[in-house]
């Protein structure tokens, strides 16, 4: 009996030690090359969705927070009405009935739009992060090209320009690399994400290109 609760304890021990060695190759692997920013225009479909889940761009907690506030709202209405006819009845229980259908209701709605507006800060700065080009939608290592600067370089200083004689009239987009064309970045009309102004469709939601004619 004690050999068969020492095999059991060992082997209970070399699966934990095999699967912590297992989740952290896999978490490695699954950051490094699945999540890695270079392969988000490679991915379509549910791998892209996955993609997106794993890299935590659609976060859930708003929707959870909201259904935990109609819940403890809904809740909280309830046990109002209970405590107004509980016994013994008396002016005490109005008074509770009070307290707890305004303020505690009051208080759950003020704790909810408080945890929402902070999840709303941190999406949204996100979203501009993504949509500036932060590392999310150009490899990290290529600038951020703009369409709107076509004569730069003729206008405000002459025919020089801000950036000298390199432009000579240019488009801004043609002055990085050296001197060399770089692929413009354009967004999408239907959900507003970066892509490249080459990609038929938006990586994010698949609407067809516009700019790419």
């Amino acid at each position: 009996m004690y050999n068969s609760y020492y095999m059991s304890m060992v082997g209970t021990i070399i699966f934990f030690i095999v699967a912590i060695i297992v989740a952290i190759v896999g978490a490695l692997l699954i950051n490094f090359l699945f999540l890695s920013p270079k392969n988000e225009y490679k991915y379509k479909g549910f791998v892209l969705k996955l993609y997106q889940f794993l890299r935590f761009k659609k976060l859930f907690a708003e929707m959870l927070l909201r259904i935990m506030y109609y819940a403890l709202t809904i809740f909280t209405t309830l046990s109002s009405f209970y405590t107004l006819f509980a016994l013994p009845f008396g002016a005490m229980n109005f008074i509770y009935f009070l307290l707890e259908i305004i303020f505690l209701n009051v208080f759950w709605r003020v704790l909810y739009e408080f945890l929402l507006v902070k999840l709303i800060i941190c999406k949204n700065t996100s979203e501009i992060n993504y949509k500036l080009g932060s590392g999310e939608n150009n490899g990290g290592d290529q600038p951020v090209v703009f369409e709107d600067f076509q004569g730069y370089g003729t206008t405000g200083a002459g025919a020089n320009g801000a950036y000298g004689n390199e432009n000579n009239g240019a488009n801004y987009g043609d002055y990085n690399n050296g001197g060399q064309p770089a692929e413009e970045n354009v967004f999408c009309t239907n959900c507003g994400s970066m892509m490249r102004a080459s990609d038929s469709h938006c990586p994010n939601c698949g609407t067809p290109n516009s700019f790419n004619k």
